[in-house]
Parts: C-alpha cells; structure tokens; sequence
C-alpha cells in the first residue's frame, strides 16, 4: 500500500515507503525521496540522489509529532 502526500499546487505524490523519527518524515519511492524535518518545516526533494527541490511546509496536525 502507497503513502499519499500533497504539496500545495503541486501533484500527488505517491511513495512506496514513509519512515517517521521524532524530528523527520522521510517518503522514498524507487528514484525520488522527500526528507521533511518535523522541528523546522524544512524540506528536501531528491531525484537519483540529486537535490533539486529544497522548500518549506506546515505539519497541520502538530499533536501527532
């Protein structure tokens, strides 16, 4: 079963995988990963290992952290 997360404007994004810590989500699919840091909002898109998309998000649920 795939994950499902949205960035606003942009695709669904689907991923074959999706780890939680206490400070980071990680979503792998089989070339891209999105890293979002659960303290800051940060968030990194990777492509084959490349970063090419580097942003920021908004938990909306902050009681699941």
């Amino acid at each position: 079963a795939s994950d499902v997360y949205k960035r606003q404007g942009m695709d669904l994004i689907s991923f074959e995988t999706v780890e939680f810590s206490k400070t980071h989500i990680l979503g792998r699919s089989r070339a891209k990963e999105v890293l979002i840091n659960r303290v800051s909002g940060s968030i990194f898109m990777t492509d084959d290992n490349i970063t090419d998309a580097k942003g920021s998000c908004e938990l909306l649920d902050k009681k699941k952290f």
